[in-house]
């Protein structure tokens, strides 16, 4: 992991967290796999969330195979922050990745309304973009 990101992610845990994250989401797109890789060795869920956030600041559609991995994690934040990261993102393959999280809530009899509910919406919202609305 680059040591810049090492640093700033360190630095979310304190009170510089504000200017951290903004570093953060102005480093280079190269830089998100470090981010991701960031992501996956952080054992707070609040700066995971946080991390979910900055990655989709960078809008890459080569991140939504990362947010459909994190979109699978049972926390209701990291699922939420996830969801909103492929709505953010904006390219017609969130769609897939939304068609099937929809199905799996569904099928899961676990199926959560508030969850289906926020995953059709998030659905709405790409196909009004992609229809250009």
């Amino acid at each position: 992991m680059d040591s810049d990101i090492a640093a700033y992610v360190q630095r979310l845990h304190g009170p510089d967290h504000e200017n951290a994250y903004f570093a953060l989401i102005e480093l280079d797109h190269s830089l998100v796999p470090d981010l991701i890789e960031a992501y996956r060795a952080e054992p707070s869920l609040r700066i995971k969330a946080l991390l979910i956030e900055i990655i989709s600041e960078y809008r890459l559609p080569r991140s939504l195979d990362f947010l459909a991995e994190s979109l699978q994690d049972a926390n209701e934040e990291i699922w939420k922050t996830s969801l909103d990261g492929i709505v953010k993102i904006n390219d017609r393959s969130g769609l897939d990745i939304l068609d099937k999280e929809k199905q799996r809530l569904i099928v899961g009899k676990s199926a959560d309304n508030t969850r289906v509910e926020w995953v059709e919406e998030a659905i709405r919202q790409l196909d009004e973009n992609a229809a250009g609305g």
